[in-house]
This record gives C-alpha cells, sequence and structure tokens, in this order.
C-alpha cells in the first residue's frame, strides 16, 4: 500500500490584496492499494511526441498521477478505454522550470475518472478513465518529462 502526501501552497496578490491557498504544514493524504507501479521519465526532443502512460501498456487504472517536466510541454489525455464512443481529448500545458532536470509545477490527477461522449453542462456523457497520457514538446530544448502513477 503506498501512501502519498500532496502538499499544496499558492500565494497570489492582486491589486494589493494577498490570497494564500492551501497548507504547507498540512498535507492532503492520499492512499493508493499498491506502491508505486509505474513510473517513467521521458527525454523529448522539440516538435516531438511521446507516450507516457497507456492502460493498454502500463497500469489499468490509477489513483493518483503525477506528471512533471522541466521544460514547458504540452499534455493530452484520451479517455474512453472500451472505445464504446470514440476517443475524446484534452490537451492541457504543463509548464517547465526553464532548467534542466529541475521540475516545474506538476499536472496532478486524484483519480483517473473521465466522461466520454460528454454533453455541456453536465447533462450527459458515460463514466470513462483516461486510458492515454502523451507529451508534445513544441520548444526549442529537449525536455525531461516524468510520469508516475499509483493504483
Amino acid at each position: 500500500m503506498a501512501s502519498i502526501h500532496v502538499v499544496s501552497y499558492v500565494i497570489a496578490t492582486v491589486n494589493g490584496r494577498k490570497y494564500e491557498f492551501g497548507s504547507l504544514s498540512t498535507p492532503t493524504a492520499l492512499t493508493a492499494a499498491g506502491n508505486l507501479p509505474f513510473e517513467q521519465v521521458e527525454s523529448i526532443a522539440q516538435n516531438t511526441t511521446k507516450t507516457l502512460f497507456s492502460t493498454a501498456n502500463d497500469l489499468a487504472n490509477f489513483d493518483f498521477l503525477l506528471i512533471a517536466s522541466d521544460q514547458d510541454v504540452l499534455i493530452e489525455l484520451t479517455c474512453d478505454r472500451g472505445n464504446e464512443v470514440g476517443d475524446e481529448y484534452l490537451v492541457l500545458k504543463v509548464l517547465g522550470s526553464g532548467t534542466a532536470n529541475v521540475y516545474g509545477v506538476p499536472l496532478m490527477f486524484s483519480s483517473d475518472f473521465s466522461r466520454a461522449l460528454y454533453t455541456s453542462n453536465f447533462a450527459a456523457g458515460t463514466d470513462d478513465v483516461i486510458d492515454q497520457i502523451r507529451a508534445r514538446n513544441t520548444g526549442a530544448t529537449t525536455a525531461n518529462v516524468l510520469c508516475m502513477a499509483f493504483t
């Protein structure tokens, strides 16, 4: 069994007013049935796409997943594991630190839940999972991208 503690803390100053979110001293505790069953670091050259995670090759599901990169990269999430309705895609940007081998702001998921064949305003859809994650480096510097998952 893996015990995962996530500490997140954000300070923002907007128009002279300070906002604080999260805590440095009280982490959010998550539990996963296994230990670290999946960890992968990919070196991704300019204008290259690599698969970071796939339910076809890696784990059937995950209870926690983290992606971090030392350079800005695009992350493509695909859902519809059962292929009942066709693949659904979402692309997000992960910010790197800009320094080789120093990870920037991580992207974290506390489950693999997603919805396929989704209709806006939560009107309809099929419960599904994120079943593939790919990364694309559009920058000029090779990106080192970490993906780790617990189940």
